[in-house]
């Protein structure tokens, strides 16, 4: 039963990985709130999205016009975390492990979060809120 969950999931991410980074679509305020944001720090998007999955995930960047200085793939994104300010994020773990490292967290309220909550971390639901409390704190 675990080797069959394993092997769907395995599947589910070679889908997402191969054939639908194209096809997402941006978050509301995103854009804006990049924009703004740039313009007192550097944007880097650290995503676990796999490796191969970099000239779609540059494509799809480029095609919505978002703003970026740097883009890493890789699972393990403290690892490329040095002299970070914040994140966002909406997965526990990872806003777990950037809190740890003394980075303040935005967490992108989703259904898989909900029962996370961590000094250093200020949920917000959507962008325009994200900007809101960035402006509070820095």
């Amino acid at each position: 039963r675990q080797d069959m969950d394993r092997e769907l999931i395995k599947e589910i991410f070679d889908y997402f990985h191969d054939q639908s980074i194209p096809f997402l679509s941006v978050m509301p305020g995103a854009r804006l709130a990049l924009s703004m944001i740039q313009q007192q720090f550097r944007i880097i998007i650290i995503t676990a999205r796999r490796p191969s999955a970099r000239p779609q995930t540059l494509d799809w960047l480029r095609d919505h016009s978002l703003p970026f200085d740097e883009l890493h793939l890789t699972d393990e994104k403290t690892g490329v975390a040095n002299n970070l300010v914040f994140a966002v994020d909406d997965h526990p773990g990872h806003a777990q492990d950037y809190v740890k490292q003394g980075i303040k967290v935005f967490l992108m309220d989703q259904p898989w979060n909900q029962r996370f909550s961590a000094g250093g971390v200020t949920r917000v639901i959507n962008w325009k809120q994200l900007l809101k409390s960035f402006h509070q704190k820095f």
